[in-house]
């Protein structure tokens, strides 16, 4: 849905490369990494870099483009409503173009400092600092004149929220989970006392 294979986005553009599918290109990658590094170095890379990937799908990019596109049907119950004329216009495409590439892009070259404070950390400060409030914004706004788009934005916000991947934001996450985590932090924080 949001990962076009490259064979597909070259296939548009009449390149030779479109008979090469994922799969070849994953190989002709390993080939390139082990010239170099070990197998375990190679498959640790593809575990994070695809981690990344299904994180940024599932937490982000499935469910942003469902609430942005529900968020554009209330929009468009004005009639001078234009693309990129309301704040969410340019939030979501922030998101979804350019933190969640730069995070993508930044794990595919082994980026960690890109791929979190330019990446993850960027996508989830606008998630909820300002797609989340102008989503509630467009709620608040469009309550009256177009009641069906909003109850169905309403409904897709509280399903994303609280969805296993939000359900913290609202403080409703599985008490197991947050013990772990709180876990984890301390341990953080003893191993890097001063």
């Amino acid at each position: 849905m949001h990962s076009t294979l490259s064979h597909l986005t070259d296939a548009k553009w009449g390149l030779a490369s479109a008979e090469i599918h994922a799969d070849t290109r994953r190989e002709n990658m390993e080939d390139v990494r082990s010239n170099c590094h070990q197998q375990s170095f190679t498959d640790n890379f593809f575990l994070q870099y695809e981690g990344l990937i299904d994180l940024h799908e599932e937490k982000y990019a499935v469910p942003g483009e469902a609430l942005y596109k529900a968020a554009v049907k209330a929009l468009k119950t004005n009639p001078r409503y234009a693309k990129f004329s309301e704040p969410i216009d340019y939030t979501w495409f922030e998101l979804w173009h350019h933190e969640g590439r730069r995070a993508r892009h930044a794990a595919s070259m082994q980026a960690p400092d890109y791929t979190h404070w330019h990446g993850t950390y960027d996508l989830a400060k606008n998630w909820n600092s300002k797609f989340l409030p102008e989503i509630r914004e467009i709620i608040h706004r469009f309550g009256e004149s177009a009641p069906e788009e909003v109850a169905a934005l309403e409904q897709l916000l509280e399903e994303t929220l609280n969805s296993e991947n939000h359900r913290w934001s609202i403080n409703e996450e599985d008490e197991a989970v947050k013990a772990e985590r709180e876990k984890r932090q301390e341990e953080f924080r003893a191993k890097y006392k001063k």
